[in-house]
């Protein structure tokens, strides 16, 4: 009979804390897995809104308090401004414009704009996006880093389906032995004069890799585009006094045994002008650095259904996910492009677009993001398949497998253009045939099953709907479901 799997995402799939990584791909301990985990989780069922914010000067010679001390405020943001001790030609306005944070820049405000502008105070009274606006420097020193992995990275369980940053593969120390040691701290700057809308701070208690905190800074050079950076290991002395300072929207503490987390999500309003260290990354908690970018004002990702993205501000984000180097400097952006690549199989991407790509779902076909559940909400990745292209070698398939047909993992193979036996994605449709894959080898060597165990049969019977099962044996044999899975759109 077929068997269907109707399971709604649970902060069970949060707090599976799996330290898994691809070989060569950023390793995320156990703990930052779990937080990016629980940021989705949040994200998907904050309110979108927010009841404003009061308007406070952050002087740089305050002494911060300690968390236990502070007197917390009734409102989400705080008002501050981070002086630079010299002013950039050519930005001597940035941020002090005479427009309250609260009243929109001149221009045309899309309602897509003024929803997230709702939810990041702030983000609306920046300037128009214009060639005066772009990012001038990259936030690392070009020393810290050896390549960038690119969007649309496959590790799981992780990223079963295709990730939404880029990734920066920080140097690695060389130990006493002459191995790699850990990841080399790095400085983290601001690329441009940017406004930081909101940090959300993980915290991890007792686990392996000792107590720490990591960061998730959003921040916007202009209405038009917001940036995300991620593992963020210490924020400078200013930031860090507006963060203590400010009340939290939402906490989640969740973990297990000795392992005790804590997320907690704040949204700030503070300028910084562009080379302001705004902290540091690696060290024993990362091997990478990651950047997110949305591009508010651009068209939405053409998902084949896109409420599988979340809930209403975090699925309006992944809509607008774009490339973060489109809006560099040309020589920045091309200096950054020019080191797409993973460093562990040690080869670059060359195939356009050398940005990666976060979205391939193609409607009517096989190709993209499938799930095992509703078609409403977003699932866990236990339920995720992905029948996609590799992110460095787009001319290789890979089934990207979350869990229920088999253990987690992901497989390449080289697409047939013709029959029914490793088939491109893309050319598999609902017209009655059974197709069959098999032979599939993996680069991830954490990953236990490094061929595909036996073959995957994968029907569609509709547009938004087809059967898969993992069988034992090749594809040389009769093809029949037994016990399949259905996965939608």
């Amino acid at each position: 009979m077929y068997k269907t799997i109707w399971i709604t995402a649970g902060v069970a799939a949060v707090l599976l804390g799996l330290a898994c990584s691809a070989s060569g791909a950023p390793t995320e301990t156990s703990q930052q897995h779990e937080s990016t985990a629980a940021r989705n989780q949040v994200g998907q069922t904050e309110a979108s809104g927010s009841s404003g914010s009061s308007q406070q000067r952050l002087e740089p010679t305050a002494t911060p308090q300690d968390d236990g001390d502070q007197q917390r405020g009734s409102t989400p943001a705080i008002q501050g401004r981070l002086e630079p001790t010299t002013t950039p030609p050519g930005n001597e306005s940035f941020g002090d414009s005479g427009q309250d944070s609260g009243t929109l820049a001149q221009g045309s405000i899309s309602s897509f704009q003024e929803e997230i502008g709702n939810a990041y105070p702030g983000l609306l009274s920046l300037p128009e996006c214009s060639a005066s606006t772009q990012l001038t420097i990259a936030p690392l020193a070009d020393d810290a880093y050896e390549m960038i992995l690119p969007l649309g990275l496959l590790t799981t369980p992780q990223w079963v389906l295709p990730s939404s940053h880029v990734y920066y593969q920080l140097v690695r120390e060389i130990s006493p032995s002459g191995g790699y040691g850990s990841p080399a701290i790095a400085d983290v700057r601001a690329p441009a004069d940017i406004r930081i809308l909101g940090v959300d701070s993980s915290e991890s208690m007792g686990g392996p890799q000792g107590d720490y905190t990591d960061y998730e800074i959003t921040f916007a050079p202009c209405q038009g585009r917001m940036y995300k950076l991620l593992h963020v290991s210490t924020m400078n002395a200013q930031l860090q006094q507006l963060f203590d300072a400010t009340e939290a929207q939402s906490c989640t503490e969740y973990g297990g045994g000795t392992t005790q987390n804590r997320l907690c999500v704040k949204k700030l309003n503070l300028d910084m002008a562009v080379e302001t260290v705004i902290g540091t990354t690696g060290g024993k908690v990362s091997s990478a650095m990651d950047l997110e970018a949305y591009d508010l004002a651009g068209p939405s990702l053409a998902y084949a259904n896109p409420a599988r993205m979340g809930g209403r501000v975090e699925s309006l984000l992944r809509l607008k996910v774009a490339c973060p180097f489109d809006d560099f400097a040309p020589e920045v952006r091309e200096s950054q492009l020019a080191r797409i690549g993973d460093i562990g199989a040690n080869r670059l991407r060359t195939a356009e677009p050398l940005c990666g790509e976060v979205m391939q779902d193609i409607p009517g076909t096989a190709q993209g993001n499938w799930y095992a559940g509703g078609t409403e909400s977003p699932v866990g990745w236990n339920q995720q398949l992905g029948l996609l292209h590799d992110y460095i070698d787009p001319t290789l398939a890979t089934i990207s497998i979350g869990g229920i047909l088999t253990g987690h993992g992901n497989w390449l193979f080289e697409p047939e253009p013709s029959g029914s036996t490793n088939r491109d994605f893309s050319a598999v449709t609902a017209d009655g045939t059974t197709y069959c894959f098999q032979g599939g080898t993996t680069k991830q060597s954490s990953q236990a099953q490094k061929l595909f165990p036996g073959r995957l049969l994968v029907s569609m019977t509709s547009d938004t709907e087809m059967l898969v099962e993992r069988q034992d044996g090749d594809c040389a044999g009769v093809l029949a479901f037994v016990e399949p899975v259905t996965y939608q759109r």
